[in-house]
């Protein structure tokens, strides 16, 4: 008892940085645990408010949680153009610096805690594409897009695409950081030096690699025809 005491007093005394996400896939994790790493060498602390995922996202099974997980109950509402969410990031245990949520007009409560962050709250920012890959979404939910990304304190955009459409939206070029958003390579370049090391067999077909979820949003049937 006294040493959760202690822990406690020392979560409430910590400073945090809080990542808000849908729910957290197992090819994150590792992202997360560089993210928690790297943060502790400033003496911050990290923690991951997340869901849990429902629909066809939940067959993909691939959901994860860590010693940073924060889980929390994500709310879904029929809206124009699909459905309305409200992810909320929970009770920080100490001092929250930073919060970094989607950045997603159909998001709402990313909409509420950058608004917040603007008026003198935590200091909020935005990852995600930042543009849309899916079609024209209602007016409504560009209009909230735009809002998030131009109060934001910093925008993370996973491409540089996303970086040239933030500063359309309206953000400072000075706060707006290309992500270059991709999964954990450090796998693919063991099997690659391994490959070297062994020499390489000239009757050996050239190979593509696809990484992500194997379900029909991904369009696999065009991956594969393509390829």
């Amino acid at each position: 008892e006294a040493s959760e005491r202690g822990q406690d007093k020392a979560s409430y005394a910590a400073k945090w940085v809080t990542v808000v996400q849908p729910y957290v896939p197992r090819y994150r994790v590792p992202l997360f645990d560089a993210l928690e790493e790297q943060l502790a060498q400033r003496g911050l602390r990290l923690r991951v408010a997340h869901g849990t995922p429902i629909g066809k996202v939940r067959s993909r099974g691939d959901a994860a949680e860590a010693s940073w997980s924060s889980v929390q109950r994500n709310i879904y509402l029929p809206g124009p153009g699909g459905s309305l969410k409200w992810r909320p990031a929970g009770k920080c245990p100490g001092q929250e610096v930073l919060r970094v949520v989607e950045a997603s007009g159909s998001i709402l409560s990313s909409t509420w805690q950058v608004l917040r962050g603007s008026r003198g709250g935590t200091p909020t920012a935005v990852w995600g594409h930042i543009d849309n890959y899916g079609g024209d979404p209602p007016a409504p939910i560009q209009h909230a897009l735009s809002f998030q990304v131009e109060h934001a304190s910093h925008v993370f955009a996973y491409t540089i695409r996303g970086t040239r459409r933030a500063i359309e939206l309206g953000a400072d070029p000075n706060r707006v950081t290309t992500l270059n958003n991709t999964v954990d390579l450090d796998p693919l370049r063991v099997q690659r030096a391994s490959r070297e090391a062994r020499g390489t067999d000239p009757s050996e077909q050239p190979h593509a690699i696809f990484i992500g979820a194997l379900e029909e949003s991904k369009r696999i049937e065009w991956v594969l025809a393509a390829s």
